[in-house]
């Protein structure tokens, strides 16, 4: 395949390409669920399930099939946690206006309700496709559990520490 063929796959086709493990921090997914969660004004606890989905979406790779380049593999989850890709991707959010707004929404919980709520967010994530008993893309591989798991307790770490602030 050549150069030329393969870049132009890769701007005609990016849902088949990984999330960028480099370069697409702080850039939101445009995701039809989450566009309601990005656009509105009201600010409230949940949003924070929706962040977090966000950012699972944009930097992990979709995974359809079993190939290298249909999945997050092992050797994507070796780089994500080498590049240390959950904590740039939850402090880029740290400096976000809404995110910023959403730390004094959960500060107005009563404890409970913060700790259920960043219990409940630190463990996000797709189901494996063991768990679906299916290769599907409504499943992820085990290594991409692990990135979003990550991704989210990443974020559930930041936002109790800007809490507790």
């Amino acid at each position: 395949m050549s150069s030329f063929y393969s870049l132009t796959l890769l701007f005609l086709l990016p849902a088949l390409t990984i999330s960028p493990l480099e370069h697409n921090i702080g850039k939101s997914a445009t995701h039809p669920d989450q566009q309601k969660t990005a656009t509105t004004n009201e600010v409230g606890p949940e949003l924070l399930v929706g962040i977090i989905k966000q950012q699972q979406r944009a930097n992990v790779r979709k995974s359809y099939g079993k190939l290298a380049g249909q999945c997050f593999t092992d050797a994507d989850l070796e780089r994500f946690v080498h590049l240390q890709r959950p904590l740039k991707i939850a402090n880029a959010l740290r400096r976000r206006p809404q995110f910023r707004k959403l730390v004094l929404a959960i500060k107005n919980l009563p404890q409970r309700g913060r700790d259920e709520l960043f219990d409940r967010c630190s463990t996000i994530s797709r189901p494996t496709w063991a768990e679906l008993g299916r290769v599907s893309s409504a499943g992820q591989t085990e290594a991409g559990q692990s990135a979003e798991i990550l991704i989210a307790q990443a974020i559930v770490n930041v936002m109790r520490e800007l809490v507790n602030q």
